[in-house]
């Protein structure tokens, strides 16, 4: 990532060096005794069948069993030479079942229906991010570092797949947020729910919550953190759909296809949701189209996502990336 940068328009300059952000985030940090925001101790049912429960522990133990052997050159080329030949493709993916490419996220979804335990509305998702608010992943640096010199100008951000507000709880203990800071999560029902109740309990009263995708048009800043890849429309075409597009649009941990995009699913122990990897460079192409401009990515090194019998259409990071409205 630039250590340097100046963003134009009249918005302040990035003039610190990573690592002057990186001391200054980690005293805020230190000095930080915000009390943590109330979790509720649940623990929901999968709503899974019994055969269906032995299958998912079925899938799961072949491929983790094939995910630690495929960094052998010798087996990684077995299971290439043999998953598109016709009679082996059946076996293959009778083995791996869901952990393997679709065409389509509907077609992934569709897969995955008697298995998902619930998706994104299973309680466990919101409460398992809640739990981990308290410390910032690698990648987070690096969107604190473009976020925070913007900050101050900033009223409205838009979190897209924002979960139960888990990113808010997060940023607020490395960067001041603004007293007139309005902070909109957008997720499904569920979480809206328990969102509004657990910042409820925290007395946060700039937290906003709501389930329309409209409620992000005129939005300063448009954050989508891990969320990007549950939406087969482009967020560059939700976005055009905008009458007034935010000025800022930050990227993080987000799974990217180095070829033609897919979709796949991610299996999370308790449920599992499908996603779609687009291209990270045709997708910046479709941000240039709708007035976007790159300013910087990285790579989210924390997250990876292998597809065992492909290690070809793997991801071994995740990444980020912040863009700017054109002038």
């Amino acid at each position: 990532m630039t250590a340097s940068k100046e963003l134009t328009g009249g918005e302040p300059e990035l003039t610190q060096t990573g690592e002057d952000i990186r001391a200054s985030l980690k005293d805020a940090d230190e000095r930080n005794q915000k009390p943590k925001p109330l979790v509720p101790d649940l623990e929901p049912a999968t709503g899974i069948s019994l055969s269906k429960r032995l299958r998912v522990h079925q899938v799961r133990f072949c491929s983790q069993l094939i995910r630690n052997t495929s960094h052998l050159p010798a087996i990684s080329a077995f299971f290439k030479s043999i998953r598109d030949v016709p009679v082996f493709r059946n076996v293959v993916n009778g083995i791996i079942g869901y952990n393997r490419p679709f065409p389509t996220l509907q077609q992934a979804k569709a897969y995955i229906a008697d298995y998902d335990g619930g998706g994104h509305g299973h309680p466990f998702c919101a409460i398992n991010l809640m739990k981990t608010v308290q410390n910032a992943n690698p990648s987070d640096y690096a969107a604190l570092f473009f976020l925070q010199p913007i900050l101050p100008a900033v009223r409205t951000v838009f979190d897209f797949g924002g979960s139960v507000g888990n990113l808010w709880y997060c940023y607020s203990n490395y960067i001041s947020m603004p007293a007139d800071l309005t902070w909109t999560v957008f997720d499904v029902p569920e979480n809206v729910q328990l969102g509004e109740q657990i910042a409820k309990d925290a007395g946060e009263n700039r937290l906003r919550f709501t389930s329309f995708l409209c409620d992000g048009d005129g939005a300063d800043v448009f954050i989508a953190t891990g969320a990007l890849h549950y939406f087969e429309e482009s967020l560059p075409a939700m976005l055009s759909e905008y009458h007034s597009k935010p000025r800022y649009v930050l990227i993080n941990r987000t799974p990217f296809s180095s070829g033609a995009p897919f979709a796949t699913v991610q299996d999370a122990g308790r449920y599992r949701v499908a996603c779609m990897l687009y291209n990270q460079d045709q997708l910046i192409e479709e941000f240039r189209g709708v007035g976007y401009d790159l300013v910087d990515r990285w790579s989210a090194a924390e997250r990876t996502h292998i597809i065992p019998c492909y290690p070809d259409l793997s991801v071994n990071a995740y990444s980020g990336m912040f863009l700017k409205l054109r002038d």
